[in-house]
């Protein structure tokens, strides 16, 4: 199915913060204020529109997990895995070889 104008709107904005920020999704309010929508509840309506119609996926209840789905779910995991690491200062190859291999064996 195709999207909307504003459904699609919020897939090119998705998929412009992650590349902007190393992989990680943005969260509702970040997509409301940066889209200029008056309220979270539109952007989560959109949001399970989209996941609706098979072109959007998330996880649920788990934060910053929006990703379109010609992103695999493995990198979806990873790098938000590396980011979250990186915020806590454990950016060494040591350890984003140790969240790959977490992921991979979870």
């Amino acid at each position: 199915m195709k999207p909307t104008k504003k459904q699609q709107q919020i897939l090119d904005y998705i998929d412009h913060f992650r590349a902007e920020q190393g992989g990680v999704a943005p969260t509702y309010r970040e997509i409301m204020f940066g889209l200029g929508y008056a309220s979270v509840a539109t952007v989560a309506e959109h949001i399970k529109n989209l996941t609706d119609k098979g072109l959007l996926v998330k996880k649920d209840f788990e934060p910053r997990s929006v990703a379109v789905p010609r992103e695999s779910v493995f990198e979806v995991d990873f790098l938000g895995e590396i980011a979250k690491r990186r915020g806590r200062g454990e950016d060494d190859d040591a350890d984003i070889l140790q969240a790959a291999w977490k992921i991979l064996t979870d």
